[in-house]
């Protein structure tokens, strides 16, 4: 075994909890050591080892999208307002379980946005409706919504209130452009 092999092997098992090597046992720890042992010969890892790895801390931190910085809100400006094809996707390409799905998130955002912009409310009540509304509109494909949903639950979590305006105002319009594709 070579030093880079092996502190690779640490690394990777200390993260994902499975060190030492001959205590463990099952699937994931046999993908774990033949993701990294493929990785090491230069070789790409089998199905099998990544479907295992996909488990791990590891792969869930190194193959994450960055957070967007709550401090950017006219990154959002790029994302699309609804992917269909997500939607979709999520509803099997049934168009009645689509609008059904899609009068959902509407009736929810009628509920969650008045509370998430409202200065009066807890900074944790209102982080815990960003999310909400965040998750909801990640299900549906709604991604500027998430997007900004993200950020502004991001802020109020951090107590960066400055931005907390601007974002409320962006996810406001986010919401009624989406809506308005419905």
């Amino acid at each position: 075994m070579c030093p880079e092999w092996h502190r690779d092997h640490r690394y990777l098992a200390a993260e994902s909890e499975v060190w030492p090597p001959e205590r463990t046992t099952g699937a994931g720890a046999i993908g774990l050591w033949t993701g990294v042992h493929r990785r090491h010969r230069n070789l790409p890892p089998t199905a099998a080892a990544t479907r295992n790895l996909a488990s791990t801390h590891v792969l869930r931190n190194l193959t994450a999208d960055p957070i967007p910085h709550p401090h950017h809100p006219g990154d959002a400006a790029v994302e699309p307002l609804l992917d269909r094809a997500h939607l979709a996707h999520q509803t099997f390409g049934d168009d009645d379980l689509a609008r059904e799905v899609l009068a959902l998130f509407a009736g929810q955002c009628d509920r969650l946005v008045p509370g998430l912009t409202d200065p009066g409310l807890d900074a944790a009540v209102r982080a815990d409706l960003a999310h909400t509304l965040k998750g909801s509109a990640l299900g549906v494909g709604a991604t500027r919504v998430a997007t900004l949903a993200g950020r502004i639950e991001s802020a109020l979590r951090a107590g960066d209130g400055a931005v907390l305006p601007d974002l409320g105002a962006g996810l406001a319009r986010a919401v009624r452009e989406t809506l308005a594709l419905l």
